[in-house]
């Protein structure tokens, strides 16, 4: 993968070059690493040559007419669960297998055999809802994780659920007992959703810039007849995770790292093009205050897991709640640190931001 990865780097490299954006005697890429102007010239090419076609009215009639469903507003389900809570030293492995056990045995059920899931429910389930025989009641998208909504509405299905529902909360055998169909705007009320346009911010973004994005995307839903739903909401961070807090630091904010270098890229042909507002705090702050390390102390979330959980949950109390976290991809200057952020991320980090997510549900 790597070495596919220089190659394509190294023909736009070319490609810029025969194209007059770069020049000839441009330094040959070192270990991957090729030159700012190379950078920028194949964004350059790349922005001259790609052209997304808009998609026709009739192209977006048909989606709205296939995908009817997921623009449906006032869609109830009355539901109930089994939750299997992942929570911070928990065996996730062992977990998954129990919880699958689970759901082969209420799926394979006999028809007209006694209804074996309240049982189960409060005998299993992690939730409080287990003394209720795991009910739920009737529920709209909007009383569920953003996650949990997105398995259980817009869906034909009745019945358990053939798969495992997983939320910030844990994994869940789901029954749907029944359901009530929304009403599904016309195709002029929906038209940008019909194309699929949906939010993500940046991880170049200060949070300030980021926490403004919801209630405009919530204004522009409300013009067009669509419900807002934060599940759609997709934030992307700069994060690196190490097993102790001086490994995180000095890769993190190594100079010469893959984090610095990302962020050196960016403002200084920001700064070139005078959009260095884009990484200001506020709106007055003077450029002179702008710098490589403040945009570096902001934007990169990085440290031990327990750290980088709190600092996760912290950044979502600023911007407010949304659907995914987008682990934004650097370089790897040290492949197996690298990695090893990636798996701490998914083991440890996840489990310690969800549990933090359903405490503060639970508060409010």
């Amino acid at each position: 993968a790597t070495l596919r990865q220089r190659a394509c780097s190294e023909l736009l490299r070319q490609a810029a070059m025969a194209s007059g954006l770069l020049a000839s005697d441009d330094p040959v890429p070192q270990a991957g690493a090729m030159s700012e102007a190379a950078s920028a010239a194949i964004e350059a090419l790349l922005d001259h040559e790609l052209h997304l076609p808009e998609p026709s009215e009739e192209a977006c009639r048909r989606h709205h007419a296939a995908h009817a469903a997921r623009y449906a507003v006032g869609e109830r389900v009355h539901a109930r669960h089994v939750l299997f809570a992942v929570t911070p030293g928990v065996e996730v492995t062992e977990l998954r297998r129990r919880a699958e056990a689970c759901l082969l045995d209420l799926r394979c059920q006999a028809p007209g055999s006694e209804d074996r899931f309240p049982a189960v429910a409060a005998s299993t389930s992690n939730c409080p809802s287990g003394a209720e025989g795991g009910d739920l009641g009737w529920l709209t998208a909007a009383d569920c994780a953003p996650e949990f909504a997105r398995e259980l509405f817009g869906q034909p299905e009745v019945g358990v659920l053939p798969r495992l529902v997983h939320s910030r909360f844990g994994l869940h055998v789901v029954e749907v007992l029944a359901r009530e169909p929304g009403v599904v705007p016309a195709f002029e009320a929906v038209h940008a959703a019909a194309r699929g346009w949906d939010p993500i911010s940046a991880n170049f973004l200060m949070p300030a810039w980021v926490k403004s994005h919801w209630p405009k995307y919530v204004e522009g839903c409300e013009r067009a007849g669509r419900p807002a739903d934060a599940a759609n909401w997709r934030v992307a961070k700069s994060i690196f995770v190490a097993r102790d807090a001086e490994t995180a630091k000095a890769y993190a904010t190594d100079p010469d790292g893959p984090y610095a270098f990302y962020y050196r890229s960016l403002f200084t042909k920001l700064k070139r093009n005078g959009r260095i507002e884009l990484f200001k705090t506020r709106r007055d702050q003077p450029d002179d205050e702008v710098t490589l390390e403040s945009i570096c102390e902001k934007l990169v979330i990085y440290g031990t897991p327990d750290s980088v959980a709190d600092q996760i949950l912290a950044f979502q109390e600023e911007t407010g709640s949304f659907g995914t976290l987008l682990y934004a991809g650097k370089d790897w200057k040290d492949r197996e640190l690298g990695r090893q952020s990636m798996i701490l991320m998914a083991e440890k980090v996840m489990p310690l931001v969800n549990a933090g997510t359903s405490r503060r549900s639970t508060a409010k």
